[in-house]
């Protein structure tokens, strides 16, 4: 492609012979069979300090897939028993219809050529969001963790997800495992209105402080004019961006969801490990699983201890906290035991 446009910008006006790109071959996946190896793939790399590093990635909706509009006419809603009400024929963002969204109507919506782009992106950060608080926050296997839709090049069918871990050699399994149960999780447990405002408020905060950048109007524009790299780009995607951030509603974010291959056949794994060996973060592994038995262990004698104790104390008479000799009771519960045998 730079080949072909090198050259060509006159430094006069008058010379305006741009030349006709051939269309560009479309990228697209690469079919993998479900057993192939390179499905579940394992590194070690050599460094001073011990860390681990896990990926899950797998197919996602292409930038400019069409969004499925669902069909339901009235005649079905009668015959559901219900009224054929605008909003069940057509469900209506109520918040956008209420703001003059012109995008607010489902059918609208899901005709922009931004439709899944925009709910790829919300989804994004609603699915950052869980493993965040959950991978990290409530079961602390990781120091980081991410999620991202990558939908490369605009003219590319070639869109994936990624899911990104990083923990102790240790527990970088386990963090990884958790990862995909949180993803797998939104089969059950759907984006909630509160997730989704949320990653809209992120989403239009970031696009207003962008526009400061020059980078980011480049990244906006790029496309917009030639048909035969991204034929649905127009100028217009640009003003529209916010306006569908504002209308796009949890159904619209679960569409995309429901593109992404999250089946067993579907997803690749990667986990890289670094450390002193190759054996060391297992034997580090096994050292903290130990620890970990051990200090389970002591909290049980600990607690037998304390029940001990308790029981001595209460054969006295006396309160565990009001100051009682430990050493005293327990020597007077033995004896008392000496004799009941």
């Amino acid at each position: 492609m730079i080949t072909q446009v090198l050259g060509t910008i006159s430094k006069t006006k008058e010379n305006k012979n741009v030349p006709i790109m051939a269309a560009p071959i479309p990228l697209s996946l690469k079919k993998v069979s479900k057993d192939d190896p390179v499905r579940e793939q394992r590194q070690w790399l050599r460094d001073s300090d011990d860390r681990a590093c896990a990926v899950m990635a797998g197919p996602g909706p292409s930038m400019w897939a069409p969004m499925r509009i669902p069909e339901r006419d009235s005649t079905q809603v009668e015959e559901e028993g219900g009224f054929a009400f605008i909003d069940d024929i057509d469900p209506v963002n109520v918040l956008a219809q209420a703001n003059g969204n012109p995008y607010a109507l489902q059918s609208a919506r899901r005709k922009n050529p931004l439709a899944t782009y925009i709910a790829g992106m919300l989804l994004s950060e609603v699915v950052g969001g869980r493993l965040f608080t959950t991978v990290r926050d409530a079961l602390g296997l990781t120091y980081d963790c991410n999620f991202t839709l990558s939908f490369g090049l605009q003219n590319s069918d070639a869109t994936t997800y990624r899911l990104l871990v990083t923990s102790t050699p240790a527990k970088i399994d386990e963090a990884l495992a958790a990862g995909i149960r949180v993803l797998r999780g939104f089969q059950n447990q759907r984006v909630s209105q509160r997730e989704l405002d949320r990653a809209r408020n992120t989403l239009l905060a970031r696009h207003e402080t962008d526009l400061k950048s020059n980078h980011y109007w480049a990244d906006l524009m790029q496309c917009s004019s030639l048909e035969n790299l991204a034929e649905h780009k127009t100028i217009d995607c640009i003003t529209d961006l916010p306006l569908m951030y504002e209308a796009c509603t949890v159904d619209d974010l679960h569409e995309v969801y429901d593109c992404l291959g999250l089946g067993e056949g579907e997803i690749f794994t990667a986990i890289t490990v670094a450390g002193e060996n190759e054996s060391v973060a297992e034997k580090r592994s096994e050292v903290q699983q130990d620890s970990f038995a051990s200090t389970s262990s002591n909290s049980a004698f600990k607690s037998i201890g304390e029940d001990v104790m308790a029981a001595a104390a209460a054969k006295l008479g006396v309160a565990l906290g009001g100051g009682v000799n430990i050493a005293e009771a327990l020597s007077k519960l033995k004896m008392e035991n000496q004799e009941e045998h």
